[in-house]
């Protein structure tokens, strides 16, 4: 550990420069340490440039398509999505799997296409709930069925 020369400060060895007042270990100040005016904005800081399209068309809106309670169920559906060209994006994904709790709140995970692709996406969607709810009635079937041969 060194004392600032000018300061005072208690500094680990490892630091050249005083954090509180700009002071190297020599007694050298840095006339600029206190500056506001020579101070500028680490570049991870600084506005990022305005990245807008230059095709000149305006971006296209996101549509819900679906929504899920569960994360794992809106990427299921992504998957299938992605697979057939359609470009998706799974809204609240990340609040609904910090807390799961939050997800009837706001409406759990939505999985969202540009609005040029919600009849193809509706349509791929309507067949993937419809292959869960049948694989659903078959569990309750043979659920069912165990139960009036064990009485």
């Amino acid at each position: 550990m060194w004392k600032c020369p000018k300061c005072g400060e208690s500094l680990k060895d490892d630091f050249e420069v005083c954090w509180s007042c700009g002071t190297t270990k020599e007694g050298v100040m840095d006339p600029h340490f206190l500056d506001p005016e020579a101070d500028s904005a680490a570049p991870e800081n600084e506005p990022m440039p305005d990245f807008a399209d230059d095709s000149g068309e305006e971006a296209e809106p996101m549509v819900t398509v679906a929504q899920c309670n569960l994360a794992a169920e809106a990427h299921a559906m992504r998957v299938q999505l992605e697979a057939a060209g359609i470009p998706v994006f799974l809204a609240d994904e990340l609040t609904v799997a910090m807390d799961w709790l939050l997800s009837n709140a706001i409406g759990g995970v939505k999985v969202q296409v540009p609005d040029r692709y919600v009849e193809r996406a509706t349509h791929l969607l309507a067949g993937f709930s419809r292959s869960r709810e049948e694989k659903a009635n078959e569990a309750d079937t043979e659920d069912a069925e165990g139960e009036t041969e064990e009485e």
